[in-house]
């Protein structure tokens, strides 16, 4: 159902299976003791993201972290899902902190919507973007290996 890729970086092996939904991607990766995700998906996405945990074998003792690449909600959509059932911590760029507290779609954004586009933003924020509060909040080229995931 998942294709998955695996390769070898430096000292650990790695499985990443791209998980490919029409909103936005988010990325399983299993190393071998432990499971971290990248981006979550928009909640509407709930049963394909609970689809590819069970078929990489990803379980509350080995899903360790997601990583949040910006605080869009098709990217944060399952935090609380994720952190009721998996009990895992969340890390992202402390430049998204105040994005994801606000649960704001624009706010970090360079370029400001308007119009139509803007209005859309605002909407789809307020339809499916819930706050939260990162758990680790990562700087520039941080290294994650003291969490079990040896990556920047």
């Amino acid at each position: 159902m998942f294709r998955q890729f695996s390769f070898a970086e430096g000292r650990m092996a790695y499985n990443v299976t791209p998980v490919i939904n029409t909103v936005s991607n988010f990325y399983l990766i299993r190393t071998e003791g432990a499971c971290f995700l990248i981006d979550t998906g928009a909640s509407f996405s709930r049963g394909l993201l609970k689809k590819a945990l069970a078929a990489a074998g990803c379980t509350p003792d080995n899903l360790k972290m997601v990583v949040i690449t910006h605080a869009d909600a098709d990217h944060t959509g399952n935090i609380g899902y994720l952190r009721k059932q998996y009990g895992l911590k969340v890390a992202m760029h402390r430049a998204e902190q105040t994005a994801a507290q606000a649960a704001s779609m624009k706010l970090n954004r360079k370029t400001r919507f308007s119009g139509f586009s803007g209005a859309l933003m605002v909407l789809a924020g307020k339809l499916m973007s819930r706050p939260f509060q990162p758990d680790l909040l990562l700087a520039d080229d941080e290294d994650l290996s003291p969490y079990g995931f040896d990556a920047k």
